[in-house]
């Protein structure tokens, strides 16, 4: 494992992070945000992709993947969605 990371390494190792949800959005229950994603768009494919910069919300057309949404946290794009409570 030491043989992965250099020694006197100067640059610090990125380290994927996402802001916190502000306390009024509160945290969300990925299984449950699916199910609402599913129910918006019946008899598609979507998807939530978990990046370093945020996530992104897309459905499978013709062409592809297509992004719906992207924001810094699941939370935030349910509510870009229209689909938070």
């Amino acid at each position: 494992m030491n043989v992965a990371v250099p020694a006197g390494v100067q640059v610090s190792l990125a380290v994927p992070q996402v802001p916190l949800p502000e306390p009024s959005q509160g945290a969300v229950d990925p299984a449950v945000a699916l199910l609402r994603l599913a129910r918006q768009y019946p008899d598609q494919f979507v998807r939530v992709r978990f990046r370093a910069d945020g996530c992104v919300v897309g459905r499978f057309d013709r062409d592809g993947w297509t992004a719906i949404v992207r924001a810094a946290g699941l939370t935030a794009a349910l509510t870009a969605l229209g689909l938070r409570p």
